[in-house]
């Protein structure tokens, strides 16, 4: 008898630990799918700023229409659909974390990567 009380107890305990991850899980899953498309954005300007040595807002624009950011055990889907909105808020955080510099060219503003001296 106390056996089959300690179990139900372990197991209502168990579902209950479980259940409280998947909640907290699910609170924050909007937020880590933001940065998840953001380190992608990151990846593909970094990646052409290398190739090509500088970019402008629209080739920005070009590079993270469509990204997609997806976790494992989810089935929810964050998906680039304003590029342009995107593009801005990822060229300011760029910027603020010193990874690019703004610079004009012929009154046009290009991106490059920050110098390391």
């Amino acid at each position: 008898m106390l056996e089959m009380i300690v179990g139900i107890l372990m197991t209502a305990i168990a579902t209950s630990v479980i259940y409280i991850w998947g909640l907290k899980k699910s609170m924050s899953q909007q937020n880590d799918l933001l940065q998840i498309l953001s380190i992608k954005g990151r990846k593909k300007v970094l990646k052409y700023l290398k190739k090509n040595g500088q970019i402008t807002i629209s080739e920005v624009e070009k590079e993270v229409n469509k990204i997609s950011a997806s976790q494992f055990y989810s089935k929810r889907k964050a998906v680039v659909t304003e590029p342009k909105v995107f593009s801005k808020a990822l060229i300011n955080e760029m910027k603020e974390n010193g990874i690019i510099t703004e610079e004009l060219d012929h009154g046009k503003k290009i991106y490059r990567l920050q110098s390391k001296d």
